[in-house]
């Protein structure tokens, strides 16, 4: 071997020895405080507060029974422990006594007093067990002594010794000794030296052979066939009998304290008697001279009442360590932290362990329990265990291992509770469910025979039956005699109250109905008059009850039974009744899928458990699934055989519900779903898995439930769910089956694709569904019309579908399922116009304005986009007419309502449609009302006449916005269709129009032909109405019929009656005189003077004018006065005696060059006071006078021109009315010799007086 390569093997050895050493020399990590003792502890009284309570008792004198007391686990022991500790100065012994005797033994007395020689017999082997033999040399108590080997030579040397000094005492001379030369030659000093030691040897066995005696309880002699047996034993009490041993123990020992622990285990108090009796004996005795305590530890209800206190000398209560409300914080702080253990403290459950922590009350317990629950979690080593549920089992484990050991053999309550309970509950509610289903079968069903249709119906039949018991009254009569009439109300009385009658059927009003005992129709008079008696044919009808008119109605059932059948046969309450019976019908198919605790919680009602034989502890964990059909998987080691490590583990963690890896390969699908994986486990996305959903697509004949919760699961819209979808579609394997049935299962499963993904994401998703997808599935798709309406936002659909679907026909077919509605609908290739012109045909597009002129556009090429958007704009509907292809013109008019809202009204702009169209879509039945209400507001257009729209109903507001040509027979129409009545229509229709309306004349209209009567009818309404303009009015007089001889004159006002005079509307008739003389009697004036001829011939008797009238006829300046004459003529002098406008007549006779008759005159004298008017009438009259007449007159005037009457001279002041007095009087001859003076004043002349003289 070469020089190099050993130096290369020695660097080799030198470097695996480095590597070796740094393994070795690593910092290994222990784990501290794994597990902790069941023993005491010595850390228990961290205050001494329990230990100086108790050194204070041990100090006192006489105080020789203590009792610690406390719950079993409070601490007693540790207390104790940790006392012991801290206080060495006196001696103690513990003695420790537990029982696990069986609760089901029978007692008795003979038991009671076998328990107490057993519990005395315990205490004295403690006693003197706790030291060793040589402590105790004259107990009588033997034990077998282990001897040691300088022990054992020394005995049998000294044995030997012994027997070789026998032999040469007393044998000297045997033959033994010869061979020894030295014994042979011993002399007599050597003699006498062996005598002395055999002596002493003699007495020394002397002494051990006594000594064994002593304590042998019985010796028995046996000499040839006698036996001689010598005992000394008493049958007593165990310590009495053995009180010397007790004494004889505590002289030889140095103990002070005995700690008797446990013996309230025995329920028995006599042995506590016993022992304060022994402890009085010792403390008693001479023999032990010291005192001695006996410390009990007890549990406090050891004894019932206070009898304790006379057991004990002194009681030191221990306030336990753990309880219920304490036990969740203990644990957290020392078993189930971060510090310890993160892992295990994240996967036990908080809300488990506030809730378990409420059985714990005892430390050792608590302790053993996570000692074992960590020994476990690290022998099963199975990171995919619920910790929750093993802690579970565990609790139980140590609460109940007589129970828990039985599982291992398929026994015990568990075992029963899983195997045969539960499918006694799972029974019980499946008959449940099925009466539940029969229930609503027959509900169903009895709704489809219920004739009535609505709730509505069914209270009119009910209520006619009450209305047809309204009181039938015949009379009325009082305490004396019948009475012809009186005033009376009925009403219908439900108890105190009174309701409606003509309103029954409200929800209100018929509750009260229906819920009411007591119907009556009471009668009440309302005259006052309280001894009326009304007299009822019906009487025994009017009170009744509500079951009363059921029964009429229907005698089988009950108006609440129909109720319910008409709610239940509406669309909505029977398809929530159809819901129920799936959600029904589901529920028992997945039954038997559901776990025990699920079974509980769906029917808390269910008596499952059984007190006795089912603890609460137990109840508690089955019922929130801390334990489970899972249990085995919790007590046994898993063994690698049937399934491989990582099936294992995949399978644990489904059933505890761990998320794993989708890609996990599982070799032994089939194996893992028979025995581990039931159809249940398929509803939690932890069993999601490529090879487990590739084997069970492949195999779902065989795995048929297994398959159905699949789909369920993966339609549960959850997160993990959705993305197993998509990363198995990535693997392109299986995808018609895995699509067509997520399709079925999870029908908003594009909804949630669309709402999830990105757009792009999402447009290719959806090609591949597609492509996919059988033709019976796509409705499924489109589940609340998700998938139509994406589509219908896709303007580039044609180009898009294209990808999915090869062929025209299959494209429509496609559309035929999901029937879109596309916004708007691109057409770029010339190729897919045919295929655009299929989708709208087939309306498969939106009716707006931009996609109404797409479809123009791509049909009209020729034509410009804003000339089309222009023209269409201002007539939409008559540019389609013209330009659009026949389908759509076709779809509009199918469609007009939902054209005027999509694109009809939001696309017009100065609206101006033909009146053609205009007509043709007012006339259209199937247009709304409300744009036919718009169209006759916004269109610019004026019709012929209102009879061309055919429903009467929108001549209002026609007319109202003037848009029709003004002609008498549309209004004639409309008065027609409105009842003969004027409306503010009319009013203001005639008020806008007048001036085209005045030029036609009524009687020229069709409406006078075929309904003359309306016609004029309308007419005097119009001329009896107020409610026009003059002008409006002045045109309705002017296009009149006819002159009326009454027209009611009351409302009009007095323009209006003027021009009803002015045009001679109104004949010269009596009876317009008399409603013109309530008007004014200006009136009545101003109609004579438009009819009065210059004879005046219509001045007859039957016209009956009144003096006032007269007198403004008179007064007029319209007549002539020859006409006046003529009137007053004819009226004669009594009229002018009366009249007041007697200076008018005599204007009238003057103006006609006639002279006033005397008569007149007189009356005129007689009537007027003013000197000056009756002598200026008398200077014109004079002529035509006599004198006598001349004289009357003259008398009636005042001084001075009373006196000119008598014969003789007269002197009158001048004037110019006396000098054309004077005058006329002299050329009548009346008076002569008339003389006018004058005076000068400041040399201006003027006339003072006039001289006359009476001629007689």
């Amino acid at each position: 071997m070469s020089k190099d390569k050993r130096q290369k093997i020695w660097n080799e050895i030198k470097i695996t020895f480095s590597k070796i050493k740094e393994i070795h020399s690593a910092h290994q990590i222990t784990s501290t405080n794994q597990y902790l003792s069941l023993t005491p502890i010595t850390s228990a009284d961290e205050d001494n507060a329990y230990s100086d309570m108790l050194k204070f008792a041990l100090s006192q004198n006489k105080t020789n029974n203590i009792a610690i007391t406390g719950p079993y686990g409070s601490g007693k022991s540790s207390v104790l422990q940790t006392f012991q500790k801290k206080n060495p100065q006196w001696k103690y012994l513990n003695i420790s006594l537990a029982t696990f005797k069986d609760d089901l033994e029978v007692e008795n007395a003979n038991s009671k007093e076998i328990e107490i020689e057993a519990i005395e017999k315990s205490i004295l082997q403690q006693l003197f067990y706790s030291v060793d033999q040589k402590t105790l040399p004259r107990s009588r108590l033997k034990r077998i002594v282990t001897v040691k080997t300088r022990e054992l030579i020394g005995n049998t040397l000294f044995i030997f010794l012994w027997a070789f000094l026998t032999l040469f005492v007393f044998f000297p001379q045997s033959i033994i000794f010869d061979k020894f030369s030295i014994l042979a030659s011993s002399d007599q000093l050597a003699i006498t030296t062996a005598s002395l030691l055999f002596l002493l040897f003699c007495i020394v066995g002397l002494f051990t052979g006594i000594k064994y005696i002593e304590k042998l309880k019985e010796l028995k002699l046996k000499f040839q066939d006698t036996e001689i047996t010598l005992n000394n034993d008493q049958v007593e009490s165990i310590l009495n009998k053995h009180l010397d041993e007790i004494l004889y123990f505590f002289e030889r020992t140095d103990f002070d304290v005995i700690v008797i622990e446990d013996l309230d285990r025995f329920e028995n108090s006599e042995i506590f008697i016993r022992l304060r009796e022994l402890n009085t004996l010792i403390n008693n005795s001479k023999q032990v001279n010291r005192p001695i305590v006996f410390l009990y530890a007890i549990r406090d209800n050891m004894f019932k009442d206070k009898d304790r206190s006379k057991f004990f000398d002194f009681i030191i209560p221990i306030i336990p360590v753990i309880n219920p409300t304490n036990a969740y914080d203990l644990i957290r702080k020392n078993y189930i932290n971060k510090e310890s253990d993160s892992q295990l403290h994240d996967e036990i459950e908080d809300v488990f362990l506030h809730q378990v922590s409420l059985y714990f009350d005892d430390m050792r317990l608590v302790i053993n329990i996570f000692n074992e629950f960590k020994l476990y979690v690290k022998k099963l080593n199975n990171p995919n265990l619920n910790k929750n549920k093993l802690l579970a089992l565990i609790i139980y484990k140590n609460y109940y291992p007589a129970e828990f050991a039985n599982l291992h053999s398929n026994k015990g309550e568990i075992y029963e509770i899983f195997t045969f309970k539960k499918k006694n509950i799972i029974s019980n509610q499946l008959e449940r469910i099925k009466h539940e289903i029969v229930t609503l079968d027959e509900k169903i069903q009895a709704s489809q025979l219920e004739k009535i249709q609505t709730i509505t119906e069914l209270r009119k039949l009910y209520v006619y039956e009450i209305l047809k018991r309204y009181p039938n009254i015949t009379g009325a009569s009082n305490n004396y005699n019948y009475i012809r009439s009186t005033s009376y109300l009925v009403k219908l009385k439900i108890g105190d109250s009174y309701l409606d009658h003509n309103n029954l059927i409200t929800d209100e009003n018929f509750n009260i109905i229906q819920n009411s005992d007591n119907i009556e129709w009471f009668v009440e008079i309302t005259d006052n008059n309280r001894r009326t008696n009304i007299e009822i044919q019906n009487s025994q009808d009017i009170k009744f009850n509500f079951q009363t008119i059921e029964n009429i109605v229907n005698n089988t059932l009950s108006y609440k039974e129909r109720e319910t059948r008409i709610k239940n046969h509406e669309t909505t309450n029977r398809g929530k009744l159809l819901e129920q019976k799936q959600g029904l019908v589901n529920k028992k198919n997945s039954l038997q899928l559901n776990t025990l605790k699920e079974l509980l919680s769906k029917d808390s009602s269910e008596e499952f458990f059984n007190s006795e034989n089912h603890p609460p502890l137990l109840q508690f964990l089955i019922r929130e699934g801390y334990i489970d059909e899972h249990y085995p998987d919790y007590i046994s080691f898993f063994i690698d055989s049937v399934i491989n490590i990582t099936e294992r583990d995949y399978a644990q963690r489904v059933v505890n519900h761990i998320n794993s890896d989708f890609d996990i390969t599982l070799t032994n699908v089939e194996k893992i779903l028979e025995k581990y994986l039931t159809p249940r486990q398929f509803l939690h996305t932890s069993i999601l898995n490529f090879s487990l959903v590739d084997f069970i697509l492949e195999n779902d004949d065989k795995f048929n439930d297994h398959y159905n919760n699949l789909f369920k699961l993966l339609s549960n819209q959850d997160e993990r769910s959705f993305q197993f979808i998509f990363e198995y579609i990535d693997r392109e394997k299986n995808l018609p089956v895995l699509i067509n049935q997520i399709v079925k299962s999870w029908q908003t499963f594009f909804e949630h694709i669309h709402t999830s993904m990105a757009d792009e994401k999402v447009e290719s998703f959806l090609l591949l569904i597609l492509k996919n997808l059988e033709k019976e599935n796509i409705p499924l798709l489109n589940k609340d019309d998700i998938l139509k309406n994406y589509l219908s936002s896709k303007s580039n659909f044609i180009e898009y579908i294209k990808d999915a679907y090869s062929t025209e026909q299959e494209i429509l077919n496609f559309l035929q399922l999901i029937k879109p509605v596309f916004e708007y609908l691109d057409c770029n290739n010339q190729n897919d116009v045919s295929i655009f012109n299929e989708i709208c045909r087939n309306e498969y597009f939106k009716f707006n304005g931009k996609m109404i002129l797409q479809i123009i556009y791509i049909n009209n090429e020729d034509q410009k986009v804003d000339e089309i958007q222009d023209i269409f704009a201002s007539k939409p509907y008559g540019f389609l007419q013209d330009f659009a292809p026949d389908y759509l013109k076709t779809q509009v008019d199918q469609s007009i309502s939902h054209f005027f809202e999509e694109v009809y009204i939001s696309s017009s702009v100065n609206l101006s449609e033909n009146s053609d169209n205009f007509i043709k879509l007012i006339n259209n039945e199937d247009l709304d009302k409300s744009h036919k209400e718009w169209l006759i507001k916004n269109n610019d257009v004026q019709i012929d006449s209102l009879s061309d729209v055919h429903e009467p109903q929108f001549w209002k507001l026609i007319l109202t916005n003037n848009i029709v040509k003004p002609s008498w027979d549309s209004l004639i129409s409309y008065y027609q269709y409105i009842e003969n009545t004027l409306d503010n229509v009319i009013f203001n229709y005639i008020n806008e129009n007048n001036m085209l309306l005045k030029e036609q004349e009524i009687s020229d209209t069709e409406s006078n032909k075929s309904i003359p009567d309306i016609t004029k009818e309308f007419e005097v309404a119009l001329l009896e109405s107020d409610s026009f303009s003059e002008i409006a009015y002045e045109a309705i007089s002017i296009a009149r019929m006819f002159d009326y001889p009454s027209l009611n004159l009351s409302s009009l006002s007095n323009s209006k009656i003027s021009i009803l005079i002015n045009a001679k509307v109104l004949l010269l008739t009596p009876e317009n005189i008399e409603k013109l003389r309530h008007k004014s009697i200006n009136y009545v004036r101003d109609l004579l003077i438009q009819y009065l001829s210059l004879e005046c011939s219509e001045l007859t008797e039957d016209l009956v004018l009144e003096k006032p009238e007269y007198e403004l006829i008179l007064q007029s300046s319209k007549l002539t006065y020859a006409q006046k004459l003529i009137i007053v003529q004819k009226l004669g002098i009594s009229f002018y005696q009366e009249s007041n406008i007697q200076t008018t007549i005599n204007e009238i006779f003057k103006t006609n060059n006639l002279y006033i008759p005397a008569d007149y005159i007189n009356s005129f004298f007689a009537k007027t006071l003013s000197n000056q008017i009756r002598v200026k009438l008398l200077i014109g009259e004079i002529p035509n006078l006599d004198n006598s007449n001349i004289s009357i007159l003259l008398n009636m005037l005042d001084e001075p021109y009373s006196s000119i009457s008598i014969t003789g001279n007269h002197t009158l002041s001048h004037s110019d009315l006396n000098e054309n007095l004077t005058d006329t009087l002299r050329k009548a001859g009346y008076i002569n010799r008339v003389r006018i003076h004058e005076k000068s004043f400041l040399g201006i002349k003027s006339k003072s007086k006039i001289t006359f003289t009476t001629k007689s």
